[in-house]
């Protein structure tokens, strides 16, 4: 699992605070790794919505927002019953029997919140993205699941 996953999984699991800024070293040394790759998780984290912005430059990890958590949700829902409307009429075999794999996999036990919400973005992705093509509301639909995961955990 790389810096990404594991910074994401203690979020979700409520393992680092939220409001407080995070600080490179302190991750740093948590991880065992130099502040490069902390530097580099904390700025992909900041673009897919698990951090914001806290003082000059650092981020801190956002309360959540029982209704930015409803609004994702409802566009999702939107979004995923459009692409699959225009995706039925298109779906082959080898589209129904990669995303049953996904699946298989959703059912494994020692799976983190992190990867089932990994292996659902996958799901979506086998049933819609490659077989409807359009590279703008898969690139959207993705979006919505990276901000939604930080709320996996939340329930």
């Amino acid at each position: 699992m790389d810096i990404t996953q594991k910074i994401k999984e203690h979020i979700v699991n409520g393992e680092l605070p939220r409001g407080e800024p995070l600080r490179q070293a302190e991750l740093s040394a948590l991880y065992g790794v130099s502040r490069i790759p902390i530097r580099d998780a904390l700025l992909s984290l900041r673009a897919e919505g698990w951090l914001a912005p806290h003082g000059k430059a650092g981020v801190m990890i956002p309360a959540l927002n029982w209704k930015e958590a409803e609004d994702l949700y409802l566009m999702r829902a939107e979004l995923e019953c459009l692409l699959f409307e225009m995706a039925f009429d298109n779906i082959q075999e080898v589209n129904v029997k990669e995303a049953r794999g996904f699946l298989v996999d959703l059912d494994h036990e020692n799976l983190t919140l992190v990867g089932r919400g990994e292996l659902n973005w996958q799901f979506h992705n086998a049933v819609f993205f490659k077989v409807v093509g359009t590279l703008y509301l898969n690139f959207k639909l993705h979006f919505l699941f990276l901000f939604q995961t930080a709320y996996l955990g939340s329930v």
